[in-house]
């Protein structure tokens, strides 16, 4: 049975080849009088491309060279020079040239690429093409150079806090991937939105902090800035209360000289005094001294009140005052009246106390027995004024001494507590980013010292469209807007701070952030009626979604939607109209297009078309014939063309075609492992489709894996990893 076999195939390989050969040679006298009629009929080809827009680097790039006259059956190829890395012809017939740019050195702004394109509709004949020098200018990015905003000072760290600062950056293409080193800050990490999160460990000091940034499209930006790292202070207790500590006062002697310090404790140093003894001449300075020579004797009443450094006021009345009559048999003893502990004192701010006595004979002199551990720092003046600048924290004490005008002295040592001081608050904030009508804005405010939390207010509010929330600013500005902000800040201890920040609100299209919205394709490709079409009309800059309108008559068949032309152009002829754009920002661009679209054959089509179907269906039966006697022999193997597929973009459009070859066609579909992105689907008929992702936002690359399998007509399959 095998030898008969073997000879049966043998008998018809020897017919086929036979019949094969007249038939071929019978087609190709059609296919040559068919040519060398189109030749005679159509004239030569003119490519009327005028130039090429330029490209961004990792944007897509697409465009369709067009020409006129030869038929339409045109034949595209560079002849000369090349064209960016990753942009490619990917139909010849009708010279679509698409892809993704990218520069092949990512330190320049911008690299130019001449080359020549070749134009012919088949023929040999040196009068049947048309050159063409072009230029594709390929820049960096669209959208601006990334830059990182934020200064290399930034606000000092507190060991054992959060540290909530945000990286400003602008420019570059949305969404930002953001990188940190920083050996000495361990447990520091950044985000996606270029927050730093987690608590400050080490020792105090200065750090340095190295920040990247790369945008969509694979520019980065570094920048290397410095933090102080401190220790957190204690939270002082709030000063205790204002009060006045003289409840009485020493006995006066008539027509000698008196002089009494007043003495008050708590509130905020230093201190205004103010009031009077009812009945003589004595008086009460802001000091708080009661100086003069009384010239009267007998029984009175004092009032007086005092004053801190926050407004915080304490009066006492109707004291008791006594003025002895001159001389006097006995003279009270000299004392100091200050009590012990004194206030307490603030490191790093001026300490100021008036030290007080009463007895012996006036006017009283004070010295110091200084301390050696504050001895720089501490000053007693002859009238009793303690002075002070406290640079270190703890308990300290001070030793005073008074003596009269009869020379006895008396001397009394008091104990002062300094506590730490608080830091100074203020806002590190020194310009925001412009924002942009109608467009997502965020800005972040920073302030260092005090006691976190801050709160956080802008007087006056903000411009339409814009909130505040906690320290960012965020929203879509409905209006162009210029001026300034003015930030208040407030820290758990009440200290508030103040600062006015310049701020702009950009129309739309202005600035390095959005580009002006720009139609880029001028021409219109040359169609055939009867062929299937689908291209678009590219557009730079503006916001999203975008609105297309087209206004006037286009071929029957060919459909307009969202910028696409799609479809089977039916009638021939020139259609004349225009395309009108725009975007949620109110931008609008328009452009007015001639489209020509020509038959195959103006003539003889008939008389042709009948020998051609005639050759076709010869043709055909003769390949059905040999299909089936191959698929006796031996049969095709299905596998899958498709051995990788291209990455996509989280909310961006993806359509991808899968590809195989062997077995029975029709084929069908299907995935068999795994899953796709959210978003993204497979359709039967071997299409990868869909918006993936959609609104969520990634910090890094995320890989997805499955296996596809596709089945032919007789039920065979194949399987793909991808």
């Amino acid at each position: 049975m095998a030898r008969r076999k073997s000879e049966e195939q043998n008998v018809f390989s020897l017919s086929f080849v036979d019949v094969f050969a007249n038939t071929l040679g019978g087609l190709a006298f059609i296919l040559m009088l068919v040519i060398l009629m189109i030749g005679m009929r159509f004239g030569i080809p003119r490519i009327n491309t005028d130039k090429l827009p330029d490209a961004y680097d990792g944007s897509p790039y697409e465009i369709w060279l067009s020409a006129n006259d030869g038929g339409g059956l045109y034949n595209w190829k560079i002849v000369k020079g090349e064209l960016p890395s990753g942009l490619e012809i990917i139909n010849t017939n009708s010279g679509h040239i698409k892809g993704v740019p990218t520069l092949k050195d990512k330190s320049k702004v911008q690299e130019i690429y001449k080359f020549t394109i070749k134009v012919d509709v088949g023929d040999t004949a040196l009068d049947k093409t048309d050159l063409r020098e072009y230029e594709i200018v390929l820049n960096s990015s669209p959208y601006g150079n990334l830059k990182i905003m934020t200064g290399k000072k930034i606000p000092k760290a507190v060991i054992g806090s959060e540290y909530p600062l945000v990286f400003s950056v602008q420019g570059g293409k949305l969404p930002y991937t953001w990188k940190i080193d920083c050996p000495g800050l361990a447990g520091i990490k950044i985000d996606e939105n270029g927050k730093l999160n987690g608590k400050i460990n080490g020792e105090p000091g200065k750090q340095k902090i190295s920040v990247t940034v790369r945008d969509q499209y694979g520019n980065n930006a570094s920048k290397e800035v410095e933090i102080e790292i401190i220790k957190m202070p204690e939270i002082p207790p709030p000063p205790p209360k204002l009060i006045i500590k003289t409840d009485s006062l020493p006995k006066a002697i008539n027509g000698r000289g008196y002089r009494i310090a007043l003495s008050a404790e708590g509130g905020v140093a230093p201190y205004k005094w103010s009031g009077l003894i009812n009945g003589t001449n004595l008086k009460i300075d802001d000091k708080g001294y009661i100086t003069g020579i009384p010239d009267a004797t007998g029984e009175y009443t004092a009032n007086f009140e005092v004053t801190d450094n926050k407004n915080n006021t304490v009066s006492k009345s109707g004291i008791e005052f006594t003025v002895l009559p001159s001389p006097r048999d006995k003279i009270e003893p000299l004392e100091i009246l200050t009590e012990n502990p004194l206030p307490e004192a603030i490191s790093g701010k001026n300490y100021q106390l008036f030290l007080s006595a009463s007895g012996g004979t006036p006017p009283y002199f004070w010295n110091l027995n200084k301390n050696p551990e504050i001895a720089g720092s501490l000053t007693l003046s002859e009238n009793g004024k303690l002075s002070a600048d406290f640079e270190h924290i703890g308990e300290f004490e001070i030793s005073a001494m008074v003596h009269d005008a009869l020379k006895i002295r008396v001397e009394k040592t008091f104990r002062i507590k300094v506590i730490p001081s608080v830091p100074e608050m203020k806002i590190m904030t020194n310009k925001l980013p412009d924002a942009v009508k109608g467009f997502l804005f965020e800005g972040d405010l920073s302030a260092e010292g005090g006691y976190p939390p801050y709160e956080w207010n802008i007087d006056g509010g903000l411009p339409d469209g814009l909130i505040l929330e906690g320290n960012k600013i965020k929203g879509i500005p409905k209006n162009a807007w210029q001026g300034e902000l003015a930030v208040t800040i407030k820290d758990i201890t009440g200290v508030t701070a103040r600062k006015s920040l310049g701020f702009e609100i950009l129309e739309s299209g202005e600035g390095s952030i959005v580009h002006k919205l720009e139609i880029l394709t001028d021409t219109m490709p040359t169609l055939l009626t009867g062929s299937n079409y689908d291209f678009y009309i590219a557009t730079d800059g503006g916001g999203t979604p975008k609105n297309w309108q087209v206004d006037g008559k286009i071929p029957k068949g060919l459909s307009f939607e969202n910028g696409r032309f799609y479809g089977r152009p039916q009638n021939k002829g020139t259609y004349k109209f225009s395309v009108k754009v725009s975007d949620p920002a109110g931008q609008t661009k328009g452009k007015e297009y001639s489209l020509i679209v020509r038959s195959v054959v103006n003539a003889y089509w008939r008389p042709m078309a009948i020998i051609l179907a005639i050759a076709l269906a010869f043709l055909l039966l003769i390949l059905i014939i040999m299909f089936i006697r191959i698929r006796r022999s031996r049969k095709f193997k299905l596998s899958v063309v498709t051995q990788s597929i291209p990455n996509a973009r989280c909310s961006f459009p993806y359509r991808v075609y899968l590809a195989a070859e062997g077995g029975t066609p029709p084929y069908k579909w299907a995935l068999s492992e795994g899953k796709l992105p959210d978003g993204l689907e497979l359709k039967p008929e071997g299409i990868i489709q869909g918006e993936p992702l959609k609104g969520v936002k990634l910090d890094d690359v995320k890989e997805y894996s499955f296996k596809i399998t596709v089945t032919d007509s007789l039920g065979n399959s194949a399987t793909q990893q991808l």
